[in-house]
């Protein structure tokens, strides 16, 4: 007997279905291991990539919504050039999953027992996937100091700082790529630091983003108050660094 979660009776009454994508996934699964043991990853993510999306795609229809999130999970990280060069989350993850096919392929267990032990994973993946999420910094400025100063100096891994001089191109960023913090300057191209800012915190999605603005002008006009307006030197850039580490640790613990 194979377990699924889906309650569908088509899925329930059908082994086979389920097999053949069990015994699929399991085959993905060891070429994936294959690649990443050998550091083939670059030349063959094309190809993983293919397989897991297929997968992830068989996993909803058959109501695996645990095993789709995983492999959601990859997925995003082997977009992720940083993220793929860390053989070890990887792995991680695919033990994840060869755990689930075991899990549904044990017959000592009841549906109950099974439904149990696989909602249990799933829940222990989530906090550990929220646990190791980056924290993400938005620098937009005309200058590189900022951004270099905070990278140079900044000594928590789970901080990711990113940068871009354009404020239309940092609104689309913090609407679509989910970061904590933007840091800005007063003059940008094309949409500038305090319009930027009034965007970030009338948009309902983005409206708990913390919000920085560089200027020496501590009279600045804004439209909207950020939380910060700091002038450019490395005190106060110090002072932020700790600010950023701070809220990136709160995060991590919540």
């Amino acid at each position: 007997m194979l377990h699924c979660p889906s309650d569908e009776d088509y899925v329930q009454e059908s082994d086979e279905l389920i097999q053949m994508f069990l015994d699929q996934m399991s085959d993905d699964l060891s070429y994936f291991e294959e690649q990443l043991v050998s550091k083939n990853l670059e030349s063959s993510v094309g190809e993983i990539l293919r397989r897991l999306h297929s997968n992830k795609g068989s996993a909803g229809a058959l109501g695996y919504n645990v095993i789709s999130d995983v492999i959601h999970s990859i997925e995003e990280s082997l977009l992720d050039r940083k993220s793929a060069q860390h053989i070890e989350p990887l792995l991680a993850k695919v033990d994840v999953l060869k755990k689930l096919i075991n899990l549904s392929r044990n017959s000592k267990l009841t549906r109950p027992q099974f439904l149990a032990e696989y909602e249990k994973i799933g829940r222990e993946f989530k906090s550990q996937a929220s646990f190791s999420q980056k924290f993400k910094v938005l620098i937009v400025d005309t200058s590189a100091t900022t951004f270099n100063y905070l990278v140079k100096n900044s000594k928590l891994a789970n901080v990711e700082l990113n940068s871009c001089s354009n404020g239309l191109t940092a609104l689309n960023k913090v609407i679509h790529e989910k970061y904590s913090i933007v840091v800005c300057g007063a003059v940008l191209h094309e949409l500038d630091g305090p319009a930027l800012i009034a965007a970030i915190k009338i948009n309902e999605s983005t409206s708990r983003v913390k919000t920085v603005i560089m200027s020496s002008n501590r009279n600045l006009k804004m439209l909207i108050q950020p939380d910060f307006i700091i002038s450019r030197s490395n005190t106060e850039y110090k002072q932020i660094l700790d600010w950023i580490e701070q809220l990136s640790l709160v995060a991590s613990a919540a």
